[in-house]
């Protein structure tokens, strides 16, 4: 038995309407889905395109947030490098060509280091000169710069002419009046008193 013409049409319209309908959904969806498929792709691009400058971006917070005196750090070097070729001709023209001949190997030692020791407050009051922005903290960290810088010097310049470590550990040893370890120490906190000192005594 067939329907009349009128439910016909209205199950030709219905099933059209439905139809149109499920054909909106699955355009939608799959315009949705291009779009996130353009998406990925673009944000795979970015990251990709800024990658090494995110790495760059990190690596500078890193260092902000050790907080450290670059400018300082860097002059700090400069000045070790010249602290260290004044100390060259105080070893081997001044103690080895000059004191020891006079008074021994120990007397021309103890001579030597002193001066030593006088010339690194010198070369520490002209880089706080020279650089005077800095906290208490950055005088710290360019007092362990000088120390590590000098006792790699030492241990490796040694090493490089063949001196055996018992040669070495000879200006050691304070209790026989050997007075290395005082020029480390001065290394270590001659900035910090030259820095730090002045400030506390002047008057507020």
């Amino acid at each position: 038995m067939f329907p009349n013409s009128n439910s016909m049409v209205v199950h030709v319209r219905t099933s059209v309407r439905v139809l149109l309908s499920n054909s909106n959904i699955s355009c939608g969806s799959l315009s949705l889905g291009a779009e996130g498929i353009q998406l990925g792709f673009e944000s795979r691009r970015a990251h990709h395109l800024h990658y090494p400058f995110w790495k760059i971006r990190r690596k500078y917070q890193e260092a902000h947030a050790l907080n450290m005196n670059t400018h300082l750090l860097s002059t700090a070097f400069r000045v070790w490098l010249m602290e260290t070729l004044v100390s060259g001709f105080n070893y081997f023209v001044l103690m080895g060509l000059i004191y020891e001949p006079l008074w021994g190997t120990l007397i021309a030692h103890q001579v030597g280091m002193t001066t030593r020791i006088v010339y690194i407050f010198v070369f520490a009051y002209l880089l706080l000169r020279y650089v005077k922005e800095y906290e208490t903290k950055d005088l710290i960290h360019v007092g362990f710069l000088w120390l590590v810088l000098e006792l790699l010097f030492e241990w490796g310049g040694s090493f490089l002419m063949g001196r055996p470590v018992e040669e070495i550990l000879i200006g050691w040893n304070i209790f026989a009046g050997y007075m290395w370890p005082y020029v480390l120490l001065t290394y270590l906190f001659s900035n910090l008193i030259v820095g730090v000192v002045p400030r506390q005594s002047k008057p507020s």
